[in-house]
């Protein structure tokens, strides 16, 4: 421990100063050695005996203001403390002075504002002072002598004064000490061990006592034991004490019972809940000493709880508790009462009722679940197809860039009448426009747009978009295949089963055909399959393409937009022209982006997965950076069908003698010549979205209904093989955001077409709003402005939340039940393709993604494949 600084006077200041050599002394000199110097600085002033300039102190019979300045600026050493040796010597060389001078006697006689700490020892060596150590009668250990008297002399007066010192010290502890031996003790010879047979230390008078430490401080702290300090520095109690506390055992107790003893100590001893102990002492007027809301415990009286546990007085004492602690646990058995027993048997009992009352609920809950089930099961539409409904399902089954949309199309074209339907609405305005320059007419329907065509009696639409009861002569299904999607495959299921046109065409990958053939042959439907082809053949590159080898007309592939814009930025930075397509870009941007790539605007499109369907993108050769993506729900590989779904892009029809599919590195390339032909499992089970009349069966919110929903899973056993429920994660996060009395409100038809629309995490915010005004009925919230310019990577990314946000305006307002609270949708179209008019152009620029605030260094992952 650090010793604490003395106070100095300002008589001892001005000493100080006088015998300083130079007759000057800097203030952080005292201020560093002694407490309150300023102000015997400032009292010695006031007096005239001192004088300051700036942080100096000086003495005015020898110096000037002027005089102590330059003495400091020349010789900064000399403006500190004087050497105290002299003194020393001067008190050890007086008339009166002993032969030798113990350590603090010495100090005494300089002043009581010194210590020894103030003198080096070289300093005293130097002034011929020498230093005396007795180690044997402590703590009169150290002496000073002058080393031009004689050493022996010294060392024999040093040695005599401190026996007879400790001697006279131990004389005063045995006086205190009383008559009591100590147990099992016999009395000593000297003054030392007489003292010693009458006094215990602390660690044998807690032995002797039988009490814990806490008994034996709390009985120190209230001066029920005296204790002193012996000549070997060790604490005593004496004797005649400890034996008279140990025989009044009532007092001990007592003592214990105003102990503080922690929950945790409790639940450990009784082996009870926390929240158990809690409400029997609060229900017992047992208050809490203090709590500790971070540690979740608390500290009670120990008389109080021991009256509590162990009401008969047989309770154990604090030094056994622990001992438990220390053991954690073991023993606690041995300390427990009857009323701990009967406790632990109420408890018991207690928690016998509270299960079978779950089991109970449970049992009705299963009960009350088979009931709604069987009901919804009795309910399920009948997919049977009448007698009299004649109806072709023609299913083209092929590997990407097979020709098999086309065929389809020209199928389509010439049925008079009918559906194409798109699983992504950039898809869906592809064959729009496709459809009417073949001369069809034909209109779009989107969830965010509608073009209505005079006269056209097509449609091609996204697949939720599909109204089955005017179905025409013809539906043609693409990318079927997703029936089985956990998110969205229900519309696909519902397209096929509720579609009324004689004739349908079903595209789909070769691990959907098995599944498909499943569901029309459970709704009595001929099938026809015609097999396709590739139009150009698909090899594996030979050896792996670096980013700065990258040929034209190449698709380089990655799976976030934070990867896919460093690519472009990086690529660009080699000179290369690049697009990019992603999938939280506008169908328009992406289209517009493709299109550049196509045209041969540009060398190289940057994209995701999202070129995978929908996109008309001829490229040779489709090269991976990496392999590896996030699903929504963890980090994976791709599958075999994601591969071979994306690397068939490459290939142009009649441009091409073969696509090429590569990797940037070695490995990626291996595991794509592994991939790339390796057979797709087939698909199991199509998914199945909840009717109203399902969800109004039910009880609760609508989050708690969907959940219900998904749970029973209500469907025909005849079904079950090929048919579950669909993921509601999506739906059941917007759910959560609607109260009981918001359902209640808006009916669960309109509920569930809220929950349904397209909404991102950037715009769930906006969605809520759009969600209150619905249930205020009041006019939609407008989307958020449009940024200024997009000039860097946070502004593109707030233009992308802004299309999320119009994308859920827009959606709100084709729909039937919200229409009225939409007046007129124009001024956010306009928005909006004045929007992806600007991110096109922004997306053509160089422009560094990480905001303009870094560059990229030679760490950047990228740089490994160069």
């Amino acid at each position: 421990m650090q010793r604490r600084k003395p106070h100095i006077g300002s008589e001892n200041i001005v000493t100080l100063v006088k015998a300083s050599e130079s007759g000057v002394i800097h203030r952080r000199h005292l201020n560093r050695h002694w407490r309150k110097a300023d102000k015997a600085i400032q009292d010695a002033k006031s007096l005239g005996q001192i004088a300051t300039v700036e942080e100096l102190i000086f003495d005015p019979e020898r110096l000037d203001k002027d005089g102590a300045k330059k003495l400091a600026q020349n010789n900064g050493a000399t403006t500190g403390l004087p050497n105290f040796a002299s003194l020393l010597y001067e008190a050890l060389a007086a008339p009166d002075a002993p032969p030798a001078l113990f350590e603090q006697d010495l100090c005494d006689r300089i002043g009581n504002y010194f210590s020894m700490d103030l003198v080096e020892r070289s300093r005293m060596a130097e002034a011929g002072i020498g230093r005396i150590e007795i180690k044997l009668f402590q703590p009169y250990g150290i002496w000073y002598y002058l080393k031009t008297a004689d050493y022996d002399t010294a060392y024999g007066y040093a040695l005599a004064e401190a026996e007879k010192r400790h001697d006279e010290d131990w004389g005063r502890i045995f006086q205190w000490a009383g008559d009591e031996l100590r147990e099992f003790t016999s009395d000593g010879d000297t003054i030392r061990a007489k003292a010693l047979a009458r006094l215990y230390t602390r660690a044998q008078a807690e032995v002797v006592m039988d009490v814990s430490q806490r008994v034996f401080r709390m009985l120190m702290n209230r001066s029920l034991l005296s204790h002193r300090r012996c000549p070997d520095g060790v604490q005593r109690i004496p004797a005649h004490e400890v034996h008279a506390l140990r025989h009044n055992r009532e007092k001990l107790l007592t003592m214990e019972d105003d102990l503080d003893i922690s929950l945790n100590q409790i639940r450990l001893v009784t082996d009870l809940k926390a929240s158990y102990i809690k409400t029997l002492l609060h229900n017992k007027g047992v208050k809490t000493l203090s709590q500790d809301y971070h540690k979740n415990t608390a500290w009670y009286r120990w008389g109080d709880v021991h009256r509590v546990f162990w009401p008969d007085g047989d309770h154990p004492l604090m030094a056994d508790i622990e001992a438990v602690e220390e053991s954690n646990g073991s023993g606690k058995r041995e300390l427990w009462s009857d009323m701990i027993i009967e406790l632990h048997k109420d408890v018991a009992e207690k928690r016998r009722r509270q299960r079978e009352a779950k089991e109970r609920r449970r049992e009705e809950q299963r009960q009350q679940r088979e009931v709604l089930r069987a009901q919804m099961i009795d309910n399920f539409p009948s997919w049977m197809r009448d007698e009299d409904v004649e109806q072709v399902a023609y299913l083209h089954v092929g590997p990407t860039n097979s020709g098999k949309t086309h065929d389809a199309l020209v199928e389509l074209a010439n049925a008079g009448s009918g559906w194409y339907l798109a699983p992504l609405r950039l898809l869906a305005r592809e064959n729009f426009e496709r459809l009417n320059r073949m001369g069809v007419y034909c209109s779009l329907l989107t969830g965010e747009e509608r073009i209505d065509v005079p006269g056209a009696t097509f449609t091609s639409a996204t697949v939720e978009m599909f109204n089955p009861h005017h179905s025409g002569n013809c539906v043609v299904v693409d990318e079927a295949h997703m029936i089985a999607d956990d998110q969205r495959g229900w519309a696909w299921t519902q397209a096929l089963v509720k579609s009324e046109a004689p004739t349908l065409h079903v595209i789909t990958a070769p691990h959907g055909l098995n599944l498909l053939t499943k569901i029309f042959d459970n709704m009595g439907v001929e099938t026809q399959t015609l097999y396709h082809q590739r139009l150009v053949p698909l090899s594996i590159a030979p050896e792996h393409w670096p980013l700065r080898k990258l040929p034209e007309r190449t698709i380089l592939i990655a799976f976030t937009r934070r990867d896919v814009l460093r690519l472009k930025y990086t690529l660009q930075n080699f000179g290369r022209t690049v697009s990019v397509v992603y999938g939280a870009l506008p169908p328009e941007v992406r289209l517009k982006q493709a299109e550049r790539f196509a045209n041969g605007e540009v060398e190289i499109c940057v994209a995701t997965d999202a070129v995978g369907m929908g996109l008309n993108l001829p490229a040779d050769n489709v090269v991976f950076t990496t392999l590896h993506k996030y699903d929504g729900k963890q980090r994976r590989r791709i599958t075999a069908s994601e591969l071979q779904q994306i690397g068939g892009r490459a290939g142009r029809y009649g441009l091409s003698e073969a696509g090429l599919v590569g990797g940037v590195d070695k490995p990626t390339l291996e595991t794509i010549r592994r991939l790339i032909n390796e057979k797709v499992p087939d698909l199991t089970v199509a998914r199945l979205a909840p009717r109203t009349d399902e969800i109004d069966l039910l009880e609760g919110d609508l989050a708690q209904r969907l959940l219900t929903w998904q749970q029973l899973n209500a469907i025909p056993d005849s079904l079950r093989h090929i048919l579950t429920s669909t993921d509601m994660v999506d739906r059941l996060e917007l759910a959560k955001l609607l109260s009981y009395d918001d359902l209640m409100k808006l009916g669960v038809e309109k509920a569930l077409l809220l929950v349904s629309a397209p909404v991102r995490t950037e715009s769930q915010e906006y969605w809520v709003e759009c969600a209150t005004s619905i249930l205020k009925d009041e006019p939609l919230a407008p989307p958020p402005p449009s940024p200024k310019v997009i000039s860097e990577g946070d502004s593109l990314r707030y233009a992308e939340e802004v299309i999320s946000c119009i994308d859920v305006y827009l959606w709100l307002a084709y729909r039937e039940p919200f229409q009225h609270l939409v007046e007129d949708p124009t001024p956010v179209i306009k928005q909006r393709e004045a929007l992806t008019y600007e991110m096109d152009l922004a997306l053509m620029k160089r422009f560094n993604p990480t905001s303009g605030n870094r560059r990229f260094a030679s760490d950047d992952p990228w740089f490994d494949y160069f």
